[in-house]
């Protein structure tokens, strides 16, 4: 078989396992954010400093990374060094994710800021905020 052909055929198929992972999930944009938990500039030490625990301040940032793309194109290392360590989970260990919001009492969903990576995994290709729990 033509070398040519497989690669495209697994270049097909990866994108196509992506893709249907990614339609699990309930993602917000940067409006929709502001509307739930108000609207904040980024202050990295404020961000990096607020806990490990979802909270009000990451969640106003997490609005304005997302409606900026702010880390987009840049190294996953400056993800973590700029605001911290991650306290979350998306798909797997690999994205750094932050808690923004816990199911819990008073709040019926988790809500998470996750920097999807590119390929190599080195670089974030896109900025999201996702709904990790109770998307019935």
């Amino acid at each position: 078989m033509n070398i040519k052909l497989i690669f495209l055929f697994l270049f097909i198929f990866s994108n196509s396992i992506e893709a249907s992972v990614f339609n699990e999930y309930t993602f917000i944009n940067g409006e929709q954010a502001k509307k739930k938990w108000g609207y904040e500039k980024l202050d990295k030490n404020k961000f990096r400093e607020s806990g490990s625990k979802g909270d009000d301040v990451k969640a106003k940032m997490a609005a304005y990374i997302l409606e900026n793309q702010s880390y987009k194109g840049k190294k996953i290392e400056l993800v973590y060094k700029e605001l911290g360590k991650a306290n979350g989970f998306f798909i797997s260990d690999i994205p750094p994710t932050y808690i923004l919001q816990r199911a819990s009492n008073s709040h019926k969903e988790s809500w998470q800021l996750a920097f999807i990576p590119t390929n190599d995994g080195n670089f974030v290709e896109e900025v999201k905020i996702v709904k990790t729990c109770c998307n019935h």
